[in-house]
């Protein structure tokens, strides 16, 4: 009983420690979020804004609080619609560093299990989920011996503002 009692504490205190392994505000970092509340997390979100869209690059040495070394490669970037964070970008540039899987699972609880088989072939892998009217897109993209790494996470119900706003800045351009 007692073995059972202390692999259990054990696991428990293994599991929680490595979901909080970044120390990073990851978990602020999601679509309905407003910009006042981003800024408990030193996140201001502030300047010049066209209809309404306003596109913010994040450090993760701004969310982070410890040990950068395992975040250091990444790149964050937020859409607003008007005052509300309506998509959240992460891309990963650190070859052989899979943060954002753990990302996905461990901060946004998405428990998504990969597919062994994409994985022993050195595969591109692909996931999609939805939680709370936010949809969430993984990517690891391989191609020789480098890979890069995606998460986008999307409000479902407010993420028409922005693709209009992006067609007619596209369109603009032609």
């Amino acid at each position: 009983m007692k073995k059972i009692l202390f692999i259990t504490i054990f696991l428990l205190f293994s599991l929680t420690t490595y979901s909080n392994s970044y120390e990073c505000n990851f978990d602020k970092l999601i679509p309905g979020t407003t910009k006042k509340k981003l800024e408990e997390v030193n996140i201001f979100a502030y300047g010049p804004e066209e209809e309404g869209i306003f596109i913010k690059r994040v450090s993760p040495y701004d969310l982070c609080l410890n040990d950068l070394s395992k975040v250091h490669g990444l790149i964050i970037t937020l859409f607003f619609s008007k005052d509300t964070l309506v998509k959240v970008n992460y891309e990963n540039t650190l070859p052989d560093n899979d943060i954002l899987f753990d990302v996905i699972n461990n901060v946004y609880s998405l428990d998504i299990k990969r597919n062994k088989d994409q994985v022993s072939k050195n595969q591109s892998e692909f996931y999609t989920k939805s939680l709370n009217n936010n949809s969430f897109f993984y990517a690891i993209l391989k191609a020789n011996n480098n890979q890069r790494e995606y998460l986008e996470i999307v409000d479902d119900k407010k993420i028409e503002e922005l693709e209009k706003y992006i067609l007619k800045v596209e369109e603009t351009r032609r």
